[in-house]
């Protein structure tokens, strides 16, 4: 790809491992600077250090309301902007959809469909200001789950 993100500020969510961590290293291979969003700020440290422009890592749980106020705050100290946001952090819990407690469900849906709303709502004056972008990252789960997905499909 090359999309010239020079000087482009990023923030991902769920960039410990996976799709977030594969996300990072592309945005940076692209020009941007990166926010690196997880609750492995080890992991998140050691990534960033590997990364060609500047990288901010904030250490956060997601199911916490002012984390995702922090991820704001950090970002627009330390970068003054916003121009992508890519929600990609998620729960994932196999177990059976008739053995999941209310706690369970309640944890998935807060990080996985809650809190990437909430990101985008505080994100969204910063974006209209720059024409940022959104990307948020969902599943094929949603279109058959199997047996042990169910909140994560929802």
């Amino acid at each position: 790809m090359n999309y010239n993100l020079q000087g482009k500020v990023a923030v991902v969510t769920g960039a410990s491992r996976g799709i977030g961590e594969a996300t990072v290293r592309q945005l940076d291979a692209e020009g941007a600077n990166v926010v690196l969003v997880s609750r492995s700020k080890d992991k998140l440290a050691a990534i960033a250090d590997e990364l060609q422009n500047e990288a901010l890592v904030v250490d956060c749980d997601l199911a916490a309301d002012r984390s995702i106020e922090l991820i704001r705050i950090q970002t627009i100290e330390k970068f003054e902007k916003i121009n992508i946001l890519v929600n990609n952090a998620a729960v994932e819990r196999n177990e059976p959809a008739h053995r999941a407690t209310a706690k369970a469900i309640d944890e998935t849906l807060l990080v996985n469909l809650r809190q990437a709303f909430m990101l985008c709502q505080i994100f969204a004056k910063d974006l209209f200001a720059t024409q940022g972008n959104i990307v948020n990252v969902t599943s094929t789960a949603a279109a058959g789950a199997g047996g042990t997905q169910g909140a994560y499909a929802a």
